[in-house]
């Protein structure tokens, strides 16, 4: 029985350790309510003045600035339009005349410029390729010239009397 009693007892430790550990539900939701009675305490109605303040501001800005704007945006609007089409038409001509005269000797230098440094390369290239072919016909007539001799010491070996 004392077994049992203290299997008992130690879980009902364990349970009350677990408790004050891990479940904090109570201290939790005690934590909220006391924020939010604060809360609402010290900010009381000012949100909703401020909220009226503003929904005032906004009607006001609505029903005078409006109108203003639409007719500040008339009167001007077509003469902006005006002055961008004209800058338009003036950086379009720039860029024409540009296209024709400079940028098309510079790409034109560029280009020969291409054009030599290709051709260096392409030289380069099929002089270093020559330069293996060589090589390796080189090495391919050291390696039959090779075979052909062990050829021959082996036809001289048969040859040879016993």
């Amino acid at each position: 029985m004392t077994a049992t009693h203290s299997v008992d007892n130690f879980v009902q430790i364990l349970g009350d350790l677990y408790s004050r550990l891990f479940d904090h539900r109570p201290s939790l939701s005690g934590e909220i309510n006391y924020f939010i009675k604060e809360f609402e305490v010290k900010r009381g109605n000012q949100d909703l003045s401020r909220l009226k303040k503003t929904l005032s501001n906004s009607e006001a800005i609505s029903e005078h600035l409006q109108d203003a704007s639409n007719l500040q945006l008339h009167h001007y609007l077509p003469h902006i339009s005006e002055q961008v089409n004209s800058a338009r038409k003036c950086a379009s001509v720039i860029q024409e005349n540009e296209a024709k005269t400079g940028r098309n000797i510079w790409l034109e230098e560029r280009q020969h410029q291409r054009v030599e440094e290709w051709s260096v390369f392409m030289n380069e290239m099929c002089s270093k390729s020559a330069a293996v072919d060589k090589e390796f016909d080189d090495e391919l007539q050291k390696v039959a010239n090779y075979y052909k001799e062990m050829e021959n010491k082996l036809h001289v070996i048969d040859d040879m009397p016993q």
